[in-house]
């Protein structure tokens, strides 16, 4: 890639119960907590990292996922290419 190509890394929000389960659960918790580590330690002038916390906080409600509630249903993935 050209060595001013631009990336941005986005990880969406889980679905509100998928993300209590995350929270409450010891090994799941810490198991997302170094995934967000390691990402946030990468550095690079040309390298973006958005982390969105809630769904809520960007309009996804619970249609908007499919039933694992980790990925967005058609509906979820338009709201989210739209923002």
């Amino acid at each position: 890639m050209p060595q001013n190509t631009n990336v941005l890394l986005v990880r969406p929000p889980y679905r509100a119960d998928v993300e209590q389960i995350i929270q409450t659960n010891p090994q799941f918790r810490d198991s997302n907590n170094h995934f967000r580590a390691y990402i946030e330690s990468l550095t690079h002038d040309n390298l973006h990292v958005h982390w969105m916390e809630t769904p809520s906080a960007h309009g996804f409600t619970d249609t908007d996922y499919t039933e694992d509630g980790a990925h967005f249903s058609p509906q979820g993935r338009k709201k989210f290419t739209d923002q």
